[in-house]
């Protein structure tokens, strides 16, 4: 009884530590997304959309007249990105650690569904993006 009566208060220390852990990393992972998303948003701002599958959405850079793609992609089996890729080699991460990740685009919105790997938090963004006019 002396052991558990010791141990009792040094356990329940150790929880409130994990506990203000957790809550810190919810908020980080949280700020993380809102950063991304504003990085996201500005260089939609200038992109029209050529296609859109489930997905990847083809765009088209108006100011740099170069096409892009914004993609899922699972570098392994436990979380999903959301990466950003030109027409050449390499890739630009936009969005990390996500458990899932999904894109819809019905004109002029585009709408990014995602669920936070570690809270589990459900988030969604709409973006205003017209279709690429024919020329």
């Amino acid at each position: 009884m002396l052991i558990l009566a010791v141990s009792m208060p040094l356990l329940q220390g150790q929880m409130k530590a994990l506990m203000m852990a957790v809550q810190v990393n919810n908020v980080h992972e949280r700020d993380n997304w809102q950063l991304a998303n504003c990085q996201l948003e500005r260089f939609l701002d200038q992109c029209q959309v050529v296609q859109c599958r489930p997905s990847r959405v083809q765009l088209y850079h108006l100011k740099e007249q170069k096409n892009y793609q914004l993609e899922t992609y699972r570098p392994d089996a436990t979380h999903f990105m959301l990466r950003l890729r030109g027409a050449e080699r390499g890739h630009m991460p936009v969005f990390q650690q996500l458990k899932a990740v999904t894109l819809t685009y019905q004109a002029p919105c585009l709408t990014l569904t995602a669920v936070l790997r570690h809270s589990g938090e459900t988030v969604q963004q709409h973006y205003y993006l017209e279709p690429k006019t024919k020329e």
